[in-house]
């Protein structure tokens, strides 16, 4: 397995929870916060554009709004594996920049959403889907960053 699969298998765990909890715990700073992320998200949707900073940040703000410095922790020090992560989901493959970055848009979106009405279960699940789909998206490169030959792009 590429290592870069394990980040995302630990990803889904400690992010799952971070959502969850996030949900439990937010605040209405909180939730203005992860709006404020989704905004600037969605601008950089509406240009065609990504950024790994814009992108973090919302994570970020839901491992914020738990209010155990824990999940906080556990992603600053986990940057630099996240980052590479995310570049490799949005480089080309069988679905265009902005197709990727509209599913990208919908799941941040349904995470929001769970967050906002307290939905623990859903927002656990929403996370646990959006990084799911994250680390299938990357499947089709290897560890060196060299495309893969697939019948069928993942995403």
């Amino acid at each position: 397995m590429n290592p870069r699969n394990f980040c995302f298998e630990y990803r889904i765990g400690i992010e799952g929870e971070a959502a969850a909890a996030a949900a439990r715990y937010r605040t209405e700073t909180d939730i203005a916060r992860l709006k404020k992320a989704m905004s600037d998200l969605e601008k950089l949707h509406q240009t065609s554009q990504f950024s790994f900073e814009v992108d973090f940040e919302f994570h970020l703000s839901v491992a914020r709004a738990t209010h155990n410095n824990f999940f906080l922790s556990c992603l600053e020090t986990m940057l630099p594996e996240i980052r590479s992560g995310m570049v490799l989901a949005i480089a080309p493959s069988g679905l265009s920049a902005e197709m990727k970055g509209m599913a990208i848009r919908q799941q941040h979106l349904a995470v929001f959403n769970a967050i906002e009405r307290r939905d623990d279960a859903g927002a656990r699940h929403a996370m646990r889907m959006h990084l799911s789909r994250c680390s299938q998206s990357t499947r089709h490169w290897d560890g060196a960053g060299t495309a893969l030959e697939l019948d069928e792009q993942p995403y």
